[in-house]
Parts: C-alpha cells; sequence; structure tokens
C-alpha cells in the first residue's frame, strides 16, 4: 500500500514508468486552467475608453470617407457623462476600446 504522496516507479522493459494519482492529476489540470483563463483576461479583456468630442467628429468624417456614406447626423454614446463612441445614421457603430492591461509590467520600465 502506498501513501497518497509517493509515486509508485513501474519497470517495464528497462523503462521506468511513473504513475500518478487522480489528485495529481485534479490539480495539474486546475493550474492549466488557471493559466489559460489568465493569459485570455491579460490579452483578450477590454473596457471602455473615453473620447473627446473633436476624436468623435474626427471618426466620423473618416468613416463617411471610407464607407461613401450618406448620413447627415450621428448620435454619441455614452457611459455616465463621457463619451465612448458614436453611431452614424447608417447604423454604423464604433465604441472606443483599450486592453484592460496595457504596456509591459511597471517594475519592467524601471532600468
Amino acid at each position: 500500500m502506498r501513501d497518497s504522496y509517493s509515486k509508485l516507479h513501474v519497470a517495464h522493459g528497462g523503462i521506468e514508468i511513473i504513475v500518478i494519482g487522480p489528485l495529481e492529476i485534479l490539480a495539474l489540470a486546475v493550474w492549466t486552467f488557471l493559466v489559460g483563463y489568465a493569459t485570455w483576461y491579460f490579452t483578450s479583456a477590454k473596457s471602455n475608453a473615453p473620447l473627446s468630442p473633436a476624436e468623435v467628429e474626427l471618426l466620423w468624417k473618416i468613416h463617411k470617407q471610407d464607407k461613401k456614406c450618406r448620413a447627415r447626423k450621428k448620435r454619441e454614446i455614452k457611459r455616465g457623462s463621457k463619451i465612448i463612441g458614436f453611431e452614424c445614421g447608417c447604423g454604423y457603430k464604433h465604441v472606443q476600446k483599450r486592453p484592460v492591461v496595457a504596456g509591459k509590467p511597471s517594475f519592467l520600465n524601471s532600468k
């Protein structure tokens, strides 16, 4: 009988096979999931970024030129008191987003 902390070494044709228990497999699966989730979060998660009225106007003009849009009105999209984007009369929506984590960690910038 073996305790839960020891590994069972089985010699098979000169090759040593290490057998691990179900708790170790579960721990490995949990750590793999956490690393995958953290990687996704830091690379994909985004938050809204505020825009100035001049930036909204410029982005709308760029949209009109690129898409040959003939709409004459736009509506600002707000969260609280901040402008985060606009909706054109043609139905196009632009919402400014930025990554939750942007740039290198601060301890790497100290050099």
